[in-house]
């Protein structure tokens, strides 16, 4: 028994050997690899720096020469002044707003300066000065992400609803969900934005949603109307009524003297004139509903925010040469550098 369990104990001694030594081969393997990776890195590390400073003379000389350059070419090129102005649209004039906008930004590219001066009513040479039109979402804050997400989901059945989560509503909107639009325009000119705000305006308008105002005053004349019959009626029912009452009253005060002489008692008929005067006030506010709409909807699309009379100065370091040329001149050593000792490594390759 004693020899059995000796044997037994020696093999699970020889299987711990052997799977320590198996797993301490594969910790030596992971961190051979390790180690070849990191002396890789580090030797591409120093090679760049070798190549950097062999060449550090040329590099700061090419990196001198477009400074001076970029500097040079920022002085004399034109500045460039820009403007906003957020537009809420209305009977789906968005489409069109979005649409010009493209197009205006289209013929400031092939320089279609005759058309831009026509749209706009502006000199051909004011024309020239355009440099960009540019349209997105204005803001919008929580709560009007909330009423748009939910306006959203009345649209969709039951089974539908259950699958749409608000972060992917928000995720999947695009330009033309918005209400608001942010409009940038550029010029080389710095006071010509007022000019064309009048013709950005102007393009807004369009059959479409001149015929959608026109179907949406018709309607609201005719529930107009309906409701104002609907208040005369109500009226001469309320003054009928009243009559009724005043004779009842009458009838009531006979009676009451009987009652007080016989000694009986009389019950009051009950009125229903808050009823009259609840239809009534409901149907004034409908009627002040449907003139708040004609009133403050009354044009194809509202400037919450004008463009200001003279632009402000753009001033970004990416449209800066002085800050371009330097970058690209460093790119472009990068790849000559690159280019010429792969060239070098192709010659002397062995195999």
């Amino acid at each position: 028994m004693n020899k059995e369990q000796n044997q037994d104990n020696k093999v699970e001694e020889i299987d711990l050997i052997v799977f320590l030594n198996y797993f301490g081969n594969i910790i030596k393997g992971v961190i051979k690899a390790l180690s070849s990776v990191i002396k890789e890195l580090y030797a591409v590390f120093i090679s760049i720096f070798k190549v950097f400073f062999i060449n550090l003379k040329l590099i700061l000389l090419v990196l001198v020469c477009s400074i001076a350059i970029g500097f040079v070419l920022d002085r004399n090129k034109d500045n460039v002044y820009y403007s906003e102005m957020f537009v809420t649209p209305h009977f789906d004039s968005k489409y069109e707003l979005v649409s010009n906008i493209k197009y205006f930004k289209s013929l400031v590219q092939v320089k279609d300066y005759e058309e831009l001066s026509s749209r706009f009513d502006i000199s051909y040479d004011e024309a020239k000065t355009l440099v960009d039109f540019e349209i997105e979402k204005g803001p919008e804050s929580e709560n009007e992400q909330i009423t748009a997400f939910n306006v959203f989901l009345k649209s969709l059945d039951s089974v539908t609803r259950t699958k749409i989560q608000f972060e992917d509503y928000l995720e999947n909107r695009n330009i033309y969900n918005s209400n608001v639009f942010l409009i940038r325009a550029k010029s080389n000119k710095y006071n010509i934005f007022t000019k064309l705000q009048k013709g950005l305006v102007t393009s807004i308008d369009n059959d479409f949603s001149k015929s959608q105002k026109r179907i949406r005053d018709s309607v609201l004349t005719i529930e107009k109307k309906s409701l104002n019959q609907s208040l005369k009626e109500i009226t001469k029912l309320k003054e009928t009524y009243l009559q009724v009452l005043e004779k009842e009253s009458n009838k009531e005060t006979i009676t009451s003297s009987l009652s007080n002489t016989f000694g009986l008692q009389v019950e009051k008929t009950a009125t229903k004139e808050d009823v009259f005067v609840s239809k009534e006030i409901d149907i004034y506010n409908k009627l002040s509903n449907i003139e708040k709409q004609l009133v403050l909807n009354n044009s194809v699309a509202d400037i919450q925010g004008a463009f200001k009379e003279k632009g402000l100065l753009e001033n970004k370091w990416f449209t800066k040469f002085k800050f371009l040329i330097p970058i690209m001149s460093l790119v472009l050593l990068f790849f000559i550098f690159s280019f010429y000792t792969f060239y070098k490594y192709t010659l002397n390759y062995k195999k």
